[in-house]
């Protein structure tokens, strides 16, 4: 998942993915190159946390910010973006979520997957004017090429 830090503090604005493989983590963690983007239903919050998640055959990037975090004590999320990754972004590797992850390729096999949701997050237009909420900012602040996505609040 991609985490974005909000509070004060020398992380405040500065992303990192993290492994999400419950029921526990590994500890991985990695700085992320995006910016943080702007939360959807709350006006002007930043997201702080971002999840893919593979639903009857859809990618889904669920998405809060610090509103919905402490609204449902951690639980919620502000709203879920239908997505693709284009053919060109996917990697070689034929993984699926009941594949064991290990170590022993140096973790390239966990880069390689990190670098095509990166790309693939890239792709997606947050700021598009259709899903965005009155008197919220302009998105993340990018410009970005126009993708196929479908916002749906929770």
């Amino acid at each position: 998942m991609l985490k974005t830090g909000v509070r004060e503090g020398p992380n405040k604005g500065k992303s990192f993915y993290m492994c999400s493989q419950m029921p526990q983590s590994c500890g991985f963690t990695t700085p992320a190159s995006p910016p943080p983007f702007v939360c959807l239903k709350h006006a002007g919050k930043t997201i702080e946390l971002q999840k893919t998640r593979d639903k009857e055959n859809q990618l889904w990037l669920c998405y809060r910010c610090q509103v919905t975090k402490d609204a449902t004590k951690g639980e919620g999320w502000c709203g879920k973006i239908l997505y693709t990754i284009p053919p060109e972004t996917t990697s070689d590797s034929d993984s699926s979520d009941s594949e064991e992850y290990e170590d022993a390729d140096g973790g390239k096999k966990l880069m390689t997957q990190i670098e095509d949701i990166e790309k693939a997050i890239k792709s997606i237009d947050l700021g598009a004017s259709q899903s965005q909420p009155q008197g919220a900012s302009g998105g993340h602040g990018r410009q970005q090429q126009p993708s196929k996505h479908q916002p749906q609040g929770t």
